[in-house]
């Protein structure tokens, strides 16, 4: 049995086609899979990570590992500039730890903000707040606090400042609240 040129190249046609198919199905089905499954797979872990049984250590880890990258950021530009000439692993190091402290701080500090502040507001009565309230709290943020940190460090011991801190926070804080909820 002979066969022809052109009945061998029909035949290889057909089976490249076929091949081609197959590697087209493949690769759709393949893309498909690829743009659903990592969404699925990273709403999931988002998630999780963000429970209430994971918020903790979600916000902690954030703060870690924001904090070390914005030291690298740092460092990165100060070699460009020629400020700095290698990475510092201890700095990058410390600034993670000082991140992991306030991420547990920050973590406890905004779930006390929310159960401490329960009064709910539109945004429209947020606005308008702000527009009557803000220029006047921000001049006197302004006048008390560059005055009082300037005590602070210059003439006020080191053992007594958060106590002087807080005693300027205590009345500010009167003043605060007086504006606020005039």
């Amino acid at each position: 049995m002979t066969i022809s040129l052109q009945s061998t190249l029909k035949l290889h046609n057909q089976k490249c086609n076929l091949k081609w198919h197959i590697f087209n199905l493949a690769m759709r089905y393949k893309f498909q899979v690829l743009l659903k499954y990592p969404f699925s797979y990273i709403q999931k872990t988002v998630n999780k990570a963000f429970s209430q049984k994971y918020l903790f250590y979600t916000n902690v880890f954030l703060s870690f590992s924001m904090s070390g990258a914005g030291d690298l950021v740092v460092q990165q530009y100060e070699i460009t500039t020629g400020e700095g000439n290698e990475y510092s692993i201890i700095r990058t190091r410390n600034m993670s730890i000082y991140g992991c402290s306030a991420g547990v701080l920050t973590h406890f500090w905004y779930l006390f903000l929310d159960n401490a502040i329960p009064e709910k507001k539109t945004s429209r009565e947020i606005v308008n707040e702000i527009r009557m309230k803000s220029m006047k709290l921000y001049i006197t943020e302004w006048i008390v606090w560059p005055p009082a940190q300037f005590l602070n460090f210059y003439l006020v011991p080191s053992k007594f400042r958060i106590l002087y801190d807080n005693a300027i926070s205590f009345g500010y804080d009167i003043y605060y609240s007086r504006i606020k909820y005039r």
